[in-house]
C-alpha cells in the first residue's frame, strides 16, 4: 500500500480537498462513522428509568449530510394539508410540522385515534433504514419523516403509545440539517430525596446533522420527550424516526380521529399525535 503526503496551505483548504474525495466515493452509497456498532462511539446517557445513546452516523455538515438531505426534499412526499391537523376537543387545528410515514406492507401507526399507514419504502429511505438496522441491530419497520421549516414547528411532550409499537425494540432518530433540541421529562413517581430528583431532572439533547440518537426500553414508558419551539431557528430540520410495529390488515384510509388533549399546543402531555420526534 502506497502513502501519499500532501502540505495544505490552510485547513480550509484541506477540508476542502476531503469533502470532494467523501463526493466522488461517497455520496451516490453514504456509509456510517461507525459501520461496525463500535460501542466506544456512543455517548450515553443514563437516568432513573431512561436510557439513550447516540452517536454521529454521518460527519455533521458533509457533503453526505448535504446529499441525504437534498434527496429527501425532493423524494419525501408528505401529508396534504387537509389531512395534516388534528382534532383536539371537537375543533381542527393544523398539525405543526409536516409529516409522511414509510414502511412495510400492511403496517401503520396510530395515535390518538388518527392513523398513519405506511407508503412504500422510497430508496433513499431504505437505504437509511439498512444504516440505522446495520448500526443498532435492530430490524425496523417503519419511519415517520418529520420535517420542521423553521424553529416555529415542534413536537408537543409525550409518550408513545400505539398498542403496535414493540416495547422491546429501541426508537431510533436520525436528525438532518438544523440542530434541534429533544427534550426528556420524568413522568413517573413524584420523588422524595435530592439525588432521586438529580436522576429524574429534565434534561436535553442536542440533535445536530447526521446524529442517530437511540432511546432505549423502558425510558418511553417513564419519560415524556418533546421537540421544543425555537424561535432563534430559522433552518429545516428533517427527522427520521424508526419504528418496529406489529403488521396490521388496515387499509390506506384517511387520517381521522379526535383527540382528548391539547395537541395542537406545545406541551401537550401524553399526546400522540405529536409523537415521532
Amino acid at each position: 500500500m502506497k502513502y501519499y503526503f500532501v502540505q495544505y496551505q490552510s485547513v480550509r483548504e484541506a477540508e476542502k480537498t476531503c469533502e470532494i474525495l467523501l463526493l466522488m466515493t461517497a455520496v451516490s452509497s453514504p456509509t456510517p462513522v461507525n459501520p461496525d456498532n463500535d460501542l466506544r462511539c456512543w455517548t450515553l446517557l443514563k437516568r432513573k428509568q431512561l436510557e439513550v445513546v447516540h452517536t454521529s452516523l454521518f460527519p455533521r455538515r458533509s457533503i453526505q449530510t448535504q446529499s441525504i438531505f437534498s434527496q429527501l426534499e425532493h423524494q419525501v412526499r408528505y401529508q396534504p394539508a387537509h389531512l395534516a391537523r388534528v382534532r383536539v376537543f371537537g375543533r381542527w387545528h393544523p398539525l405543526p410540522r409536516q409529516q409522511a410515514g414509510y414502511g412495510d406492507c400492511g403496517v401503520s401507526y396510530t395515535y390518538s385515534s388518527v392513523t398513519l399507514p405506511a407508503e412504500p419504502w422510497i430508496p433513499i429511505l431504505a437505504e437509511l433504514r439498512d444504516m440505522v438496522e446495520k448500526v443498532s441491530g435492530v430490524r425496523y419497520n417503519f419511519v415517520i419523516v418529520n420535517r420542521y421549516a423553521t424553529g416555529d414547528h415542534f413536537v408537543g411532550q409525550h409518550r408513545d403509545s400505539d398498542p403496535a409499537l414493540d416495547p422491546t425494540a429501541p426508537i431510533a432518530s436520525l436528525s438532518f440539517g438544523a440542530t434541534r433540541d429533544l427534550r426528556f421529562k420524568y413522568c413517573g413517581a413524584v420523588c422524595t430525596t435530592d439525588e432521586e430528583s438529580e436522576n429524574t431532572t429534565a434534561v436535553n439533547v442536542a440533535l445536530e446533522d447526521g446524529m442517530l440518537l437511540l432511546m432505549k426500553p423502558p425510558t418511553n414508558e417513564f419519560w415524556y420527550h418533546s421537540i421544543p419551539i425555537r424561535k432563534k431557528c430559522k433552518e429545516v430540520r428533517i427527522s427520521l424516526t424508526f419504528r418496529r410495529l406489529k403488521k396490521t390488515c388496515l387499509s390506506h384510509a384517511g387520517i381521522s380521529g379526535d383527540v382528548g388533549s391539547d395537541c395542537g399546543k406545545e406541551g401537550a402531555s401524553d399526546c400522540g399525535v405529536l409523537t415521532t420526534s
